[in-house]
């Protein structure tokens, strides 16, 4: 009966997510080119899975209906008084338009998906400041990051195959904080990943990924950057790192 709670409680997280789902070093160890020759159809799946989501007309941030995480993110975000941030697979925008709307000066967002990038952009036609706002449709491994004070990554790495090409990558931007929410390292999670591949998310050829937030840890540690805080939800996890 647990493991059924477990899966329909998972299930159901993934049937209401609002997918609002940009140099220290640019060596990217051998291990992230394994996936290189995978990474186009990979980048593709997921792509697709989300331009499927995106059909609705632009309409303002609901900041009440967002999920937890997100809220915290904008709070820390806000907090470390960033002038400047960059979301990796920022979806349709939604919390880039909260940070515009809240301070922050400048926003990139990069989004795999057409359907995403193009809502985005229409909505900050319409409630933001588009003039504030760029944004690059295609892989994060191809784009060419401006200096910016904050990277976000919010639920997105576990999207991806390549997470360390993503987080180094992220480095490009040469950051003052990294924020990052991506789902924790347990049994439930990766059972529950699993299933919910296997039967949700096969028919559409996309994969999540069970990756450890311990291999991000790691990989900005050893680019000096410290770990500030962690909050752990059932699910998700977010840990902030600042350069020292």
């Amino acid at each position: 009966m647990l493991i059924i709670r477990l899966l329909r409680k998972f299930w159901l997280l993934f049937e209401k997510i609002e997918v609002d789902l940009s140099i220290h070093s640019k060596i990217i160890p051998q291990g992230s080119a394994i996936v290189t020759d995978k990474k186009s159809s990979r980048e593709e799946s997921i792509a697709k899975l989300f331009d499927d989501m995106y059909s609705s007309k632009p309409e303002p941030p609901n900041f009440d209906n967002f999920d937890p995480s997100a809220k915290l993110q904008i709070k820390h975000i806000l907090e470390n008084k960033a002038k400047s941030v960059l979301e990796v697979g920022m979806g349709a925008g939604g919390m880039l338009l909260v940070l515009q709307e809240r301070g922050v000066e400048f926003v990139y967002g990069v989004e795999l998906s057409h359907e995403g990038t193009k809502l985005a952009q229409e909505r900050f036609e319409l409630f933001g400041d588009i003039d504030r706002a760029v944004f690059f449709e295609g892989s994060f491994l191809d784009y060419k990051p401006q200096k910016v004070d904050v990277v976000s990554f919010h639920q997105v790495l576990h999207c991806h195959p390549d997470i360390e090409g993503m987080v180094y990558k992220s480095l490009e931007a040469s950051p003052k904080i990294i924020i990052n929410t991506m789902p924790r390292k347990t049994w439930y999670t990766t059972l529950l990943f699993n299933l919910i591949s296997l039967f949700k998310f096969a028919a559409k050829g996309f994969k999540p990924y069970s990756h450890s937030p311990k291999k991000v840890e790691t990989i900005l540690q050893e680019h000096n950057y410290s770990k500030i805080f962690t909050e752990k939800e059932f699910i998700w996890e977010t840990s902030l790192f600042k350069l020292e």
